[in-house]
């Protein structure tokens, strides 16, 4: 016999898919049009501008390598300023709320954090408080900006996933953008998933003058909330638990694997989620349940976490911290970079 309910609920997906197929059509043709019209020929800027940027939704690790640009700047005794969106803002109390503005400013205390939506006006905001550089988060789709070098990453663990554009797919931008890219940035490029010979090909199809660098996300310690160091060594075979809020949580998922932990429990929120003492106490509890005492985090949930009570009284959060690493062509891209400061 046929059930109405289950036949109702596949007309309903194909129904869903169909308008997905068509708004993405149009949203492609959209943007192609505006790439056609585009001029690269824009004012350039009293100082080098560096774009980390990507083409999909989803963590692609651009916060880590901004963090990891800023860092070589800052040996350079260069004083970086990153621009970035901000997302969460500030409350009417002018408290900073954004997870990753405030996470970069305690990873790099001597750079700038300028937050706001419009980039020119960051920008000039940066140039205004004697910035060497701008390092601008997420704004490889911005074309009204001129960038000195602009970076897209790409994530090994789903590329371009099925190459198709928002709402249908996961791309931002139709795969013809590439060709603005002045350097890829592959992260996550030793996991055994990792296609990367295919992802070349895509790539140097649309670009074939782009720098290709490879790198990945490595645990280089452990802290607490307090930011007390803790040692990374006593996690192997570890039974913890896994608290994030992250667009791709997979990226830390390999991550912990790496370090050969065991992930009983995974609990992941979506990107920029605000935690809740409620939610803490139940985490709590399924973890006395499972008597797992040590729970893993990230840099970026951490500086949510710090704020509550309820994270105190949960088994040993510990924050993982990670970093970037290139482990190809880091030399040439690092050369790419210092050359933006002797034209």
């Amino acid at each position: 016999s046929i059930n109405p309910s289950s036949s109702d609920s596949r007309m309903f997906k194909k129904l869903l898919a169909f308008i997905s197929s068509g708004t993405a059509s149009v949203y492609a043709d959209l943007l192609r049009l505006r790439l056609k019209k585009h001029n690269p020929h824009k004012v350039k800027s009293s100082l080098p501008i560096i774009s980390v940027g990507n083409l999909t939704v989803g963590g692609t690790g651009k916060t880590p390598l901004v963090v990891a640009i800023c860092e070589h700047l800052l040996n350079a005794e260069k004083i970086p300023a990153i621009v970035t969106r901000g997302y969460a803002g500030v409350n009417q109390d002018g408290e900073l709320l954004a997870d990753e503005p405030l996470m970069l400013g305690k990873k790099l205390p001597r750079a700038r954090i300028v937050i706001n939506p419009d980039r020119n006006a960051g920008i000039r905001t940066a140039i205004e408080a004697g910035s060497d550089a701008v390092v601008l988060d997420d704004a490889f789709q911005n074309l009204k900006i001129n960038k000195d070098l602009d970076i897209v990453c790409v994530n090994c663990l789903n590329a371009f996933g099925n190459l198709k554009l928002l709402p249908a797919g996961p791309l931002r931008l139709p795969l013809e953008y590439l060709k603005l890219a002045d350097v890829f940035m592959l992260t996550h490029a030793a996991s055994g998933k990792a296609n990367i010979p295919e992802i070349k090909r895509v790539l140097r199809e649309f670009n074939p003058q782009a720098l290709v660098c490879e790198s990945v996300h490595a645990a280089e310690g452990l802290y607490d909330l307090a930011g007390r160091k803790r040692q990374l060594l006593p996690l192997q075979g570890e039974r913890v638990a896994l608290l994030c809020a992250l667009a791709a949580p997979e990226g830390f998922y390999q991550t912990v694997k790496e370090i050969n932990a065991d992930p009983v429990l995974k609990f992941a929120f979506s990107d920029h989620h605000v935690y809740t003492e409620a939610e803490l106490e139940k985490i709590g509890a399924e973890c006395s349940q499972k008597n797992i005492t040590t729970i893993l985090t990230t840099d970026k949930d951490a500086v949510k976490l710090s704020r509550l009570e309820g994270a105190k009284r949960l088994p040993g959060i510990r924050v993982l911290n990670i970093k970037l690493k290139i482990i190809k062509n880091e030399q040439e891209f690092f050369n790419r970079v210092d050359l933006l400061f002797t034209v």
